[in-house]
């Protein structure tokens, strides 16, 4: 980089619009994130819901989903560059996560292509214990690809900034990460994950429609399976979408600040730091954003999550009046006047 040392990009004002993004964007995603995720896996494992293979990888995206926003806040990052156990540590903990997630949502959609696919052969083909299997392999791919993160980064005084930093040392590890580890990380979290779930998802619709000419049953039962599978490919795609959208910016940048683009000027650096804060920020949002998605598209998940949230209220309306028993079986049924149908729903078919 021909740029000189002793000048800095921060009074440009491109620089200062990606601090001003960050700085706006952050604590809101963040704060969502984090609440819808756990929001998340609060209403599966305290429903039916946790019965479904889908929902197990919910599950599992929801804990890393949060693991991925959790640093973002701030936490640790004032001890990153001092502490080597921090400093490696964190490292792995962005990495393996987002590689897990991204992963994960390909299982996730493939999965749900077999049962859409092969309907009469799906349940003995999709079973709790393949998914586990499937859920650990992910797990155990995504951390020795990130072994490196905690092997070869050393704390190291900074002669240039005059501090200690996080960095890694060593002439070869310096081109494993600079020429080799862009290339991982590019291909498992975007280019892999991006290209499969186009593919799988237009397979899906493609099935469903295929499907739905070829069924003779009753008008209603066609129109309840259709109904269903229109609901689990709504998700689907917007899974997908909001995957391709938010994660492609920053895949493309993972390989073009290594290859194509070097700021050689104080603009560039600006444009530079401009561009990163605004794809970045795009990719944290991704892992903020699924709360959201199963709510739009998951009819059953909003079902559970009004039951969840209507049975505390109520019950808590009833316990501080300390209701006497007449009062508590009034609770109780308006419970069930609010939500008849909620109470027995259908999990043959997940979210749909």
């Amino acid at each position: 980089m021909s740029v000189n040392s002793t000048e800095t990009p921060f009074n440009l004002t491109s620089y200062k619009i990606g601090e001003d993004i960050n700085s706006i964007s952050v604590p809101i995603y963040t704060t969502f994130g984090i609440l819808g995720n756990i929001l998340s896996f609060t209403v599966i494992v305290s429903s039916n819901l946790i019965q479904s293979t889908t929902c197990m990888y919910m599950i599992v995206i929801a804990v890393l989903d949060t693991v991925i926003l959790i640093p973002r806040t701030g936490v640790l990052m004032e001890i990153y560059n001092r502490d080597l156990i921090i400093c490696n540590l964190a490292s792995f903990l962005f990495y393996f996560p987002i590689h897990c997630v991204a992963l994960l949502i390909v299982a996730m959609t493939f999965e749900r292509y077999i049962v859409v696919k092969y309907p009469l052969k799906a349940a003995g083909w999709v079973t709790k214990t393949r998914t586990k299997r499937i859920i650990l392999a992910v797990v155990v791919f995504s951390s020795l690809i990130n072994i490196p993160q905690i092997t070869m980064k050393r704390i190291a005084f900074d002669a240039e900034n005059f501090k200690t930093r996080c960095f890694y040392e060593g002439e070869s590890n310096v081109f494993f990460f600079a020429k080799i580890y862009p290339w991982i990380d590019a291909i498992v979290y975007c280019y892999f994950p991006v290209s499969s779930l186009m593919i799988l998802n237009i397979l899906i619709i493609k099935n469903l429609k295929t499907s739905k000419q070829n069924l003779n049953e009753c008008t209603n039962r066609r129109s309840v399976i259709n109904k269903q599978q229109t609901q689990i490919t709504i998700m689907l795609i917007l899974v997908s979408c909001a995957f391709l959208i938010l994660t492609g910016p920053v895949g493309a940048m993972l390989v073009i600040e290594k290859y194509l683009w070097i700021p050689k000027s104080l603009e560039d650096l600006g444009r530079f730091h401009l561009i990163h804060a605004v794809t970045d920020n795009m990719m944290f949002i991704n892992h903020a954003l699924n709360f959201i998605l199963y709510v739009v598209s998951g009819k059953k998940f909003r079902k559970e999550l009004k039951i969840i949230f209507l049975n505390k209220m109520l019950c808590k309306y009833c316990f501080r009046k300390k209701c006497a028993q007449r009062e508590e079986q009034i609770c109780v049924h308006k419970f069930d006047e609010v939500s008849p149908k909620e109470v027995s729903l259908d999990y043959s078919v997940d979210l749909g």
